[in-house]
């Protein structure tokens, strides 16, 4: 009848007019400088991603055919394969019309050439449309300098030991874990005797190399789990986990005062350096951090007053 619509020839239009505004959206996106992959809300299927995406990670559209798979198969951190499934999972298959942003998390992504990229990844669902829309911010570089700087601020600039800050942490994650775990933990602290000495008489470089020297020697002295730290100037600390009580501690330090005899060859010539060594046990003799300091730098002082180059507790 003249005048009526033709069904055929409106479902067409509509289809052509979605197929151009898809093309429209892709051309878009293909701009983009940060990656974007959208996948079918039923089926999961992966049905595109941009250019950026290609050149971020290495993958073309076919090498992972479906959400799930992405993610079980490029975020290598167990943690975040976790994350991810519960961000998008539970909108797969949904029946809610309600358009959803999803909040970016922090994903590492193992790429097609095996390098791993940090990202930020958010997105959108898209229910009108039947998509879930993801989106990678590369934040790799960015990750490295922050972990660069945390370094720089909890490491110690000579010896590359932790720095007084990384074992005021460090103490404190000691002493949590042991409480949860019901054991023993052992502070050390050292003082070297004679190096106010060599450093007026041998000069400040001298010194460093002296220091450099003495910190590889504790650290040879020491189990591999103990972790060792210069508080600044010839002061050193020992933290050891897990112990039983006194003896573990004992047989650190007796190790420590025989290595750190040993006479120094510095620039052609010999320095001779000894060590005083304090000790705390936590619980056994404190339970709360700043008290375990005080008492180990009690016998500290008591090993410097009987004569240097032992150890008390």
């Amino acid at each position: 009848m003249a005048g009526e619509a033709n069904p055929s020839h409106a479902d067409t239009n509509v289809v052509r007019f979605e197929k151009h505004l898809r093309k429209n959206l892709e051309d878009i996106l293909d701009c983009m400088p940060i990656a974007v992959s959208w996948a079918n809300l039923e089926t999961q299927e992966l049905i595109y991603i941009n250019k950026t995406f290609t050149q971020m990670f290495g993958y073309i559209l076919g090498d992972h055919p479906t959400v799930t798979d992405w993610i079980e198969k490029t975020y290598i951190n167990p943690d975040h394969v976790e994350r991810a499934a519960q961000m998008w999972y539970p909108h797969f298959g949904s029946a809610s019309m309600e358009a959803i942003g999803i909040d970016q998390v922090e994903v590492d992504v193992l790429c097609k050439d095996g390098s791993v990229k940090t990202t930020l990844l958010g997105g959108m669902i898209l229910p009108q449309n039947r998509w879930a829309l993801a989106t990678f911010v590369d934040i790799t570089e960015r990750k490295k300098s922050e972990l660069q700087i945390q370094k720089m601020a909890m490491e110690d600039a000579l010896t590359g030991l932790g720095n007084r800050r990384a074992f005021n942490d460090a103490l404190r994650a000691g002493i949590a874990r042991a409480d949860r775990h019901r054991s023993h933990n052992a502070l050390l602290l050292l003082d070297l005797d004679g190096f106010k000495q060599l450093n007026d008489t041998m000069g400040h470089d001298c010194g460093d190399i002296a220091l450099e020297t003495i910190a590889k020697r504790i650290l040879c002295a020491t189990r591999g789990g103990d972790s060792v730290y210069r508080l600044g100037g010839d002061e050193f600390a020992i933290i050891i986990e897990n112990v039983g009580g006194l003896d573990v501690a004992v047989q650190v330090a007796e190790r420590i005062l025989k290595c750190v005899e040993v006479p120094l060859a510095i620039k052609d010539k010999a320095a001779n350096l000894g060590v005083s060594i304090g000790i705390s046990v936590y619980p056994d003799d404190a339970d709360k951090d700043a008290a375990l300091i005080k008492l180990a730098d009690e016998a500290l002082y008591r090993a410097k007053a009987k004569g240097r180059g032992r150890w008390e507790h």
